[in-house]
């Protein structure tokens, strides 16, 4: 048998998703059940292949389920932001064969990273505050807790920003002259996405926030 068209084959796969309604951030599917929704158009390498690809461009991330005994089998993968575009523009019968300029990543982000580290614990909890989340986090010694205080602040400003957290209206921890500390809320639709927003996605928030006032000025 001859190898298909490795961009065919990634664009089966994605109208395979876009057929399942899996075009949204944070969308979850197994290996198994690919392998049916493909059933009699991909071979096993073939799907292989196409996952890998997809990957690579940043559209979907995976990992093992806890527990499973199966292996690859059992393979979860799960829908990045970029990736439901691509999932959108099958569903139109449109092919994309990269991720948006700049998406490809060299590392993924580690999972000691702090901003990894911040992420899941808003995905644990849904809410965080910027002192808490700082105390939760931070190893030890003043000095290292204001640093990791101050990196957390950022973190959720720039996700807030990029519209995948929402800013309480009340700040937690008031007290003498201290205002307190904002309150984020996790976005229902990021709620599932495995990392947070990366440098593009805020980007085109912010860029989409300020067009509006240039164009009034």
């Amino acid at each position: 048998m001859t190898s298909a068209n490795p961009v065919w084959v990634s664009a089966t796969v994605l109208a395979a998703l876009a057929t399942q309604g899996l075009d949204h951030a944070g969308a979850e599917f197994r290996c198994v059940e690919l392998a049916r929704w493909t059933d009699g158009q991909l071979t096993r390498v073939q799907r292989t292949n196409a996952t890998s690809q997809l990957i690579k461009v940043g559209f979907i991330t995976f990992r093992n389920v806890a527990g499973d005994k199966l292996g690859a089998r059992n393979m979860l993968y799960v829908v990045t932001a970029e990736g439901a575009q691509a999932i959108s523009a099958a569903r139109k019968g449109e092919v994309r064969k990269s991720g948006p300029k700049g998406s490809r990543k060299a590392n993924p982000l580690p999972s000691t990273a702090l901003a990894a580290r911040l992420w899941k614990l808003l995905r644990m909890r849904g809410h965080v505050d910027s002192d808490s989340a700082a105390q939760l986090l931070c190893d030890a010694g003043d000095e290292n807790f204001k640093r990791v205080s101050a990196t957390v602040r950022k973190y959720l400003l720039r996700w807030a920003n990029a519209g995948a957290l929402e800013e309480g209206a009340r700040r937690v921890g008031a007290k003498g002259n201290s205002n307190g500390f904002k309150r984020y809320v996790l976005r229902a639709e990021w709620a599932k996405s495995m990392e947070p927003p990366a440098w593009r996605q805020i980007a085109k928030a912010q860029a989409a926030e300020t067009a509006p006032q240039e164009a009034r000025s």
